[in-house]
């Protein structure tokens, strides 16, 4: 009996099966070791980053002091964030750039957790501003390679549900052990509570890095003779600059946001101030707003990556935005320490949406090819803002007081959408 004939595949149609069967295994391998490694940075999120703050306001830290633990690091990245960007473009493996830049970052950590067994408690906030401008340092380079990162290694279709789900993960962590640090910086003895935080976070950081050293993207195309003269600066720098004008919808996105970030700005130095000085909280009613807000924010980044599956992300941003104007002004209502966990449950809602917004609206405004110099930019606006603003911030609370600062701060924030329309359309989503 004579046999059919076994059908093949056109060889194109095989490979494009192929091609396309590991696109998507690699999607799923970052997808895990970026949701892994980004659940790691909760430990820090609820340690340092939440408490170094309080710590501050404990040991009496002036008003100007908390404001320049923002706004000195923000000015020094001022001068090296676009010589960071031209320097990461040298790099083709970006992923191991920013490994190694961001374990420079995290040394402060340490640092930080040392400091209280060397020197007097008074010379600590002196130190901690000095520790945070070199941590400003290594995030400058970190941080452009890291966006560079993000650009290739979740497909824009796929974006607000990696997004979401990562940054849930980061919230569930941090808000676990934001309720424990309180308990922990309550019953162990002062300083000492803080310099074990301080340890934790440190190594929570290291495991953060291991876990994002799996993840695995192509190589950056680089140009051959990297400008390390003066004659090959002086072309990469106009080159630089030619670039930036080139990515209309990038310029688009800075201009429409930049008013939002100079608010936001403005009432960073002033929280903790507020809870300590005013309120008289402890660690452990800070620990549980720390908890209530982690918790808002993972039902938020949930929520949120579902409606910016069918939002634009400039509708997601908009509708964030109007409501985070109501966590300052919140905080600056409730009557006692016991009441914080509300507007934190609000700044989780709302700022679970800026982020979503804020970060599908860059990776939809800004080339691949040109991440590493925008996302510099983006930093060197960031940060400029970051100076203005906690400066602004502590000008407002000297000619009024806390509660009135973060008031008015509350309505400059809801005001910002008004230049909302300048922001680019979200292709990655739908309208």
């Amino acid at each position: 009996m004579k046999r059919s004939p076994v059908v093949q595949p056109a060889r194109g149609t095989a490979a494009r099966v192929k091609a396309k069967l590991a696109s998507r295994i690699g999607d799923r391998h970052n997808s895990l070791w970026l949701c892994a490694a980004t659940a790691m940075m909760g430990v820090q999120q609820a340690g340092i980053l939440t408490y170094l703050p309080v710590f501050l306001a404990r040991l009496g830290a002036t008003t100007e002091q908390i404001g320049l633990l923002t706004s000195l690091p923000a000015v020094a990245s001022l001068f090296v964030l676009i010589p960071a960007g031209l320097f990461a473009e040298r790099f083709p493996n970006q992923v191991r750039l920013r490994v190694r830049a961001a374990f420079l970052l995290r040394l402060p950590n340490l640092l930080l957790a040392l400091v209280p067994s060397i020197l007097p408690l008074s010379a600590i906030p002196s130190v901690a501003i000095f520790a945070w401008v070199l941590r400003a340092l290594g995030m400058a380079v970190a941080n452009s390679a890291w966006m560079t990162v993000m650009a290739s290694a979740i497909p824009a279709d796929q974006r607000p549900r990696v997004n979401g789900l990562r940054w849930a993960l980061l919230s569930i962590v941090a808000a676990v052990l934001g309720a424990a640090f309180g308990r922990m910086l309550d019953v162990i003895a002062f300083p000492l509570n803080y310099q074990i935080l301080f340890l934790i976070s440190f190594a929570g950081t290291l495991l953060d890095l291991w876990l994002f050293s799996h993840i695995r993207v192509p190589l950056l195309k680089t140009s051959p003779g990297a400008p390390t003269r003066h004659g090959r600066l002086k072309s990469a720098i106009r080159s630089y600059v030619t670039s930036i004008k080139e990515s209309h919808d990038f310029v688009r996105f800075l201009a429409a946001t930049i008013g939002f970030r100079l608010a936001l700005n403005m009432s960073m130095p002033l929280f903790s101030l507020y809870w300590v000085n005013e309120l008289q909280a402890s660690d452990g009613w800070i620990g549980l707003r720390g908890t209530a807000g982690y918790v808002a924010l993972v039902i938020g980044y949930l929520g949120w990556s579902k409606i910016a599956s069918h939002w634009p992300g400039r509708r997601v941003l908009l509708t964030a935005v109007l409501l985070y104007g109501l966590y300052p002004i919140s905080t600056a209502l409730v009557p006692s320490a016991s009441w914080l966990p509300l507007p934190a449950v609000i700044w989780g809602i709302a700022g679970s949406g800026v982020d979503m917004g804020l970060f599908n609206l860059l990776l939809a405004s800004a080339p691949k090819d040109k991440m590493p110099r925008l996302s510099s930019v983006l930093s060197l606006v960031s940060n400029g803002a970051a100076f203005l603003g906690p400066t602004l911030g502590v000008v407002l609370t000297d000619a009024t007081n806390l509660r009135t600062a973060l008031l008015v701060i509350g309505v400059l924030q809801i005001l910002s959408v008004s230049t909302f329309g300048l922001l680019p359309r979200d292709e990655s989503t739908a309208t």
